[in-house]
């Protein structure tokens, strides 16, 4: 015998609004490894990213009265249209992070990667792993299920839907700082219009991310330098840093 649980998509929203403090948690259980256990310690808070993440978008999805994970585009193009914002997503957080210097009075001379993006330690393939699943992962918690039961459960209009997602994706940033929540708030509208207006399907602002995130960890690092593209940056972006 099942009962209706009352407001159950304001629930869900609530309790996976930042899946990053999960992230966190596992890191702080892993500071100060014991002689000899630190190999050990450094796979797992490498693991632990893209596992945790996983793991609330499951728990979210499964738990959802309703979502757009399964729903296919209106058209297949917007999966042209998803790589294309996707690679262009970083150039826009670029232009975030410019605009935010000159209002500051700073003028940006030179664009490098954050310079705590390394933190975590995973190399090679392991980086656009941890990527890939981490892009899903947040397509999954804040678009296909956050941005759908705001838009369709709680009928919430569509722009104020899509800036309430963005900006708690945003916030989930904040560890980078909040020039990076400035960045994921911008992309997190883009992101939220490619779900929308592509019908309400997650695979489009998947393809997105998932574009913005390879593009980030396997090319930029060799253009821009402050490190190999093997490093673990799921959503870190290049920034305009003022000097």
């Amino acid at each position: 015998m099942s009962s209706r649980t009352l407001s159950l998509s304001l629930l869900v929203l609530l309790c996976a609004a930042f899946p990053a403090q999960l992230f966190r948690v596992g890191l702080a259980m892993t500071l100060g490894p014991a002689p000899g256990a630190g190999k050990i310690l450094a796979q797992l808070r490498r693991l632990w990213l893209p596992g945790a993440f996983l793991l609330v978008a499951g728990l979210v999805w499964y738990v959802a009265p309703a979502s757009g994970v399964l729903a296919a585009p209106v058209a297949w193009w917007w999966c042209a249209v998803a790589v294309a914002v996707g690679l262009a997503a970083p150039g826009v957080e670029v232009g975030v992070g410019a605009a935010t210097a000159l209002a500051r009075g700073r003028r940006p001379v030179r664009v490098r990667l954050h310079e705590r993006w390394q933190r975590g330690g995973a190399a090679g393939g392991l980086a656009v792993t941890t990527a890939l699943l981490v892009a899903v992962a947040e397509e999954v918690i804040f678009r296909g299920v956050g941005l759908y039961l705001l838009r369709h459960e709680l009928a919430m209009p569509a722009v104020l839907a899509v800036a309430v997602a963005a900006l708690v994706y945003a916030l989930n940033h904040l560890y980078f700082g909040w020039l990076t929540v400035g960045q994921k708030l911008v992309t997190g509208v883009l992101f939220g219009w490619l779900f929308l207006a592509s019908g309400g399907s997650v695979l489009v602002p998947v393809l997105a991310h998932v574009a913005q995130n390879v593009l980030v960890v396997a090319v930029l690092p060799r253009w821009f330098g402050g490190g190999s593209a093997g490093r673990p940056a799921a959503d870190q972006q290049p920034q305009r840093v003022p000097q």
